[in-house]
């Protein structure tokens, strides 16, 4: 037998078969073949059929199937109703198929065939030709079949407020492009087999959070779309140090000179993995302070050069005292910096007295431009207590303190798709958040969520909006549950905004399927706006037996823009 599958929708070509989809050939007997195209797949395979009749499933006939013949393969064409297709085996007319030298073209496009006369006929590909159509043509009888794609294979990227898209072109010749993002544009000149590149600027003020951005491609024939969701983010800059790596251990006893030899003091410092302090874990370092025969200090010593900047560095970081460690007169966290001449100066200092995690932070504006040794120091408490000095240093960094926009391309174009509402309302930011009150709705199937199983909670804005209430649906008829309104409470529905963020935490592994999620604001004067609707599918996780749209993992929260305006501008 012969099998193909062009797997993500993309037609595949290999000697003995090629397809769109699933397809299986076999013999069925000495003179006949039975061909299985899955879902109606375009599928050919390389055999010799001189006719073809069309089974439903239990092998009734529905009648004569069409068959056609190009570049080597023979190809069923789809029967409405069919599951199977008998071909019967013959050796085929001489009617020598038509040639040409690509099978691949892209919309508006004029391609040249030759038939086995000799004589050479053009035919245009439309321009509403969509990328990964099929295209048949027919001349005196023969047939040849395409492939449509973009003008060009598309790479996006982007590094800092720069996007840059990389082109490799599909036409065998060189061209020069018209590129277009926004009201910018570029002439970028492309030749077959290689990559050439373009740059645009982004926004450096920032952008809605999540939106779809999109560039125009075109030469003097073709255009081409491209398109991707962008995440917009502001966080501090950060230096590129690695805390958990490249320190130096010492020691400092409160009788005896600084030294890098633990002896038998049992003073230690280690990476550990989700240390936990208050039930909160999370990796870092794990520090004791000497505590045998000796009172003093551990420290982890970090050789660093801060570059120089218009804005100040903070160190930042959690410390903790460990969960199952006896509390004592806690643990003193310390930040210092020794400098370039081995001057030292204390920056900050905390006390952690109970078991959970506290910000420290320290403020290194003015060592900018220097090589410095950083030095993080875990010390006994007030009266020289060290019993269950179980130190942990999490989360630390060097960052700015100002807030740099961060921007991510998103691959998944569908989670941005919108249905407007009956009544399309322009309102601020301003008006949309003096709402009196709001809910956040949607459809489900197989959606358990309550308080006695399977709860799962919503975030909005990065506000926690608590329990959502459940929709079963019917996931096995496939039939949606009634739309859910969960009310949003008064902090989040003060961060509503033309542009929102909703995510979905789904801690007990419910398996299910949402869509069709929606705001809806009603103000003091009764008045009720809603936002546009986000029109895709959120599976979870993909391997459900009813999984459909976009296919969450358990380890990834559910992620949906919902807006007031449309997300494409």
């Amino acid at each position: 037998y012969l099998y193909v599958d062009g797997r993500d929708l993309a037609f595949q070509r290999f000697p003995k078969a090629a397809g769109m989809g699933a397809g299986i050939c076999r013999s069925d007997d000495a003179e006949h073949w039975e061909v299985i195209l899955y879902e109606q797949a375009d599928c050919g395979f390389a055999i010799s059929a001189v006719s073809a009749e069309a089974l439903d499933f239990a092998g009734k006939s529905l009648g004569p199937a069409t068959l056609r013949r190009a570049r080597g393969l023979t190809y069923v064409v789809p029967v409405p109703g069919a599951f199977s297709y008998r071909l019967r085996e013959g050796k085929v007319e001489a009617a020598p198929e038509l040639r040409c030298d690509r099978d691949a073209v892209v919309p508006g496009e004029t391609v040249t065939i030759h038939s086995p006369d000799g004589k050479t006929h053009e035919r245009l590909i439309a321009k509403d030709a969509k990328a990964g159509e099929r295209l048949w043509f027919e001349i005196d009888g023969a047939w040849i079949d395409f492939n449509v794609q973009d003008l060009t294979r598309c790479v996006a990227g982007i590094s800092d407020t720069t996007l840059t898209l990389r082109l490799l072109p599909t036409k065998q010749r060189p061209a020069d492009l018209l590129c277009q993002f926004g009201n910018q544009q570029q002439r970028v000149s492309v030749k077959p087999g290689q990559w050439s590149e373009t740059t645009f600027a982004l926004p450096q003020d920032g952008m809605p959070a999540m939106c779809l951005i999109s560039a125009t491609i075109s030469d003097e024939q073709s255009s081409q779309r491209w398109q991707s969701g962008l995440n917009c983010s502001f966080a501090p800059e950060r230096l590129d140090v690695d805390f958990l790596e490249n320190w130096r251990f010492s020691m400092r006893p409160r009788q005896a000179p600084e030294t890098d030899n633990p002896g038998i003091s049992g003073a230690h410092v280690g990476r550990m993995k989700a240390m936990s302090c208050g039930d909160d874990r999370h990796d870092g370092l794990f520090m004791h302070p000497p505590w045998k025969g000796m009172v003093g200090a551990v420290c982890a010593n970090y050789e660093l050069e801060l570059p120089r900047m218009d804005d100040a560095w903070f160190f930042r970081a959690l410390v903790g005292k460990r969960d199952g460690s006896y509390l004592g007169d806690g643990i003193l966290f310390q930040i210092a910096v020794r400098d370039a001449a081995g001057e030292e100066r204390l920056l900050a200092e905390h006390t952690v007295t109970e078991h959970r995690w506290d910000l420290i932070s320290a403020d290194l504006s003015a060592y900018a431009g220097q090589k410095i040794t950083l030095v993080l120091i875990s010390d006994v408490g007030p009266n020289d207590d060290s019993s269950g000095d179980w130190a942990c240093w999490a989360d630390m960094r060097i960052e700015s303190r100002r807030q740099m926009v961060n921007y991510e391309l998103d691959p998944v174009t569908e989670r941005y798709a919108q249905e407007a509402p009956a009544e399309v309302q322009i309102l601020g930011a301003e008006v949309l958040a003096g709402a009196a009150r709001g809910w956040f709705c949607y459809e489900g199937q197989g959606f358990d969520s309550s308080a006695e199983s399977y709860p799962s909670t919503g975030v909005l804005n990065g506000i926690d909006i608590g329990l959502l209430s459940h929709a079963r649906g019917n996931e096995t008829a496939n039939i949606w549950s009634e739309e859910q309104r969960v009310p949003i409470p008064a902090e989040a529905l003060r961060s509503i905004g033309t542009h929102n963020v909703f995510k979905l935490r789904n801690p007990e592994r419910d398996y299910f399927k949402l869509r069709r999620f929606r705001l809806l604001l009603e103000f003091a004067d009764g008045s009720m706006v809603s936002s546009y609707t986000s029109t895709a599918v959120f599976t979870q996780p993909s391997r459900w037996r009813h999984a459909e749209g976009i296919l969450v993992e358990f380890s990834d929260n559910i992620v949906v823009p919902i807006a007031f305006v449309p997300l494409d501008k």
